[in-house]
């Protein structure tokens, strides 16, 4: 899209009644006026008042960036793609610089540079883990399981690191249903891991909840406190009172049953 274009299209999203209404929109359209004015200072202060929303809003170019690609892929418009993927590159790595996590400019890299057999395979990526979701809900967990994995090994070598970490997710709730609890905390833990790091925060409060009651369950109290205690505080941020009293609850279990392991020793 062409830079004038877009920061008009983006002006037109700071109408009154819309900034209340969604954050992320707002964060977007100042993004791309920053960019059109090439205002590095402005992002800077963008991300340090909502790194959360850093990998949606590059993302969006990504993606746009892709579409592009496969409305014309015999003859794509590789100026305009490489004007997104410009954009986003730029956006993460200051994402990156302000935040101290690599993971966004690295993310982007990646995205950015994919050849056409990579971006293929990114789709597949997505595929599966679209496949994995609606098999966990016809409660067809082996199935979910395999398409999981095919989610996650397809994510990693691209440097996916948001697709791997949905598989992850996909992956560790499979074998909860399985009763595969030990695999399940090392996917849960992975993908709580990779969403921490690309400041997902509603992800990875899903993958800590998940991941604390499992520990729980197999009794590692060791284990499952400081997963306990990042929820309490995660959750008391992110979701609400209600889940916040939750994760205090099993944080006084885990500290209970380590007094009485110590007790006992």
């Amino acid at each position: 899209m062409p830079t004038l274009l877009a920061a008009a299209l983006a002006l037109a999203l700071l109408a009154p009644g819309s900034v209340q209404e969604n954050r992320a929109e707002v964060v977007r359209a100042r993004f791309v006026v920053a960019h059109a004015a090439g205002n590095a200072e402005t992002v800077r202060e963008l991300w340090r008042e909502n790194e959360d929303l850093v990998l949606v809003t590059v993302d969006a170019d990504l993606e746009a960036g892709l579409a592009a690609w496969e409305a014309a892929r015999e003859d794509p418009p590789v100026a305009g793609i490489e004007e997104l993927f410009a954009r986003a590159r730029w956006g993460a790595e200051l994402g990156s610089e302000v935040t101290g996590r690599p993971i966004f400019a690295e993310y982007a890299a990646a995205f950015s540079g994919w050849n056409d057999a990579q971006r293929e395979a990114f789709r597949a990526g997505q595929a599966a883990h679209r496949e994995a979701r609606r098999m966990l809900k016809d409660e067809d967990h082996e199935g979910a399981l395999a398409a999981a994995r095919a989610c996650r090994d397809r994510a990693l070598p691209l440097g996916d690191w948001w697709g791997a970490a949905m598989g992850y997710a996909a992956e560790g709730e499979a074998l909860r249903h399985l009763g595969r609890r030990a695999e399940a905390t090392a996917a849960l833990a992975q993908a709580r891991l990779i969403y921490h790091d690309l400041a997902l925060r509603g992800s990875e409060l899903r993958c800590l909840e998940a991941l604390v009651e499992e520990l729980v369950r197999l009794r590692e109290y060791r284990r499952a406190l400081p997963a306990a205690e990042a929820c309490a505080a995660l959750a008391g941020a992110v979701s609400g009172e209600e889940a916040a009293e939750r994760a205090r609850r099993h944080v006084d279990q885990c500290r209970r049953a380590l007094e009485l392991l110590e007790s006992d020793g």
